[in-house]
């Protein structure tokens, strides 16, 4: 069985541009083989604005520390919400990712950007993987996929959405 899964972004010219990717989710190793953490659930702990209209967070959860663009109505700092996190810089090898020797899922930020450690779940030839950061899973952009290809990835991220699920 394959998924099609359809994304939608801008890039720095504002043209909307998109992305087709097919995962074959009989590729995905079977839950039980996956580092299995609560889901993407934050507690906001700072509320930031620039001066253009992007909304940014901070945020704690039980994989770590965090910021990204808040793609949601206005939220109140110490809420805490289910999200869906989208990581929107393409990745390539040796640049932004990484191998890992790390086998447990982990988000930390510093000063430009979060660092990421996920387990790679598939690439495709198209240029679009899988990443279980915990129980979640992130479709990336890759370029330049190097075969084989590592169990655990590191990676640093600087352009990060949140999405508010509803519960």
């Amino acid at each position: 069985m394959t998924a099609h899964v359809q994304l939608a972004r801008r890039d720095r010219s504002r043209q909307p541009w998109r992305l087709t990717c097919a995962l074959d989710i009989n590729q995905i190793p079977p839950a039980q083989s996956i580092v299995q953490t609560p889901d993407m659930r934050i507690t906001l702990t700072a509320i930031h604005t620039d001066p253009s209209p992007a909304l940014w967070v901070d945020f704690t959860s039980a994989l770590g520390e965090g910021r990204g663009r808040w793609l949601g109505a206005q939220p109140q700092v110490a809420q805490v919400h289910e999200v869906e996190l989208n990581l929107e810089d393409e990745m390539r090898w040796q640049h932004n990712l990484w191998a890992s020797t790390e086998g447990e899922p982990r988000i930390r930020r510093d000063k430009d950007g979060m660092h990421i450690v996920g387990q790679l779940l598939q690439a495709d030839g198209d240029g679009c993987a899988a990443l279980a950061i915990g129980a979640s899973i992130v479709l990336l952009t890759l370029q330049e996929c190097t075969v084989p290809l590592p169990r655990f990835v590191s990676l640093h991220a600087r352009q990060i959405s949140l999405q508010p699920l509803a519960l």
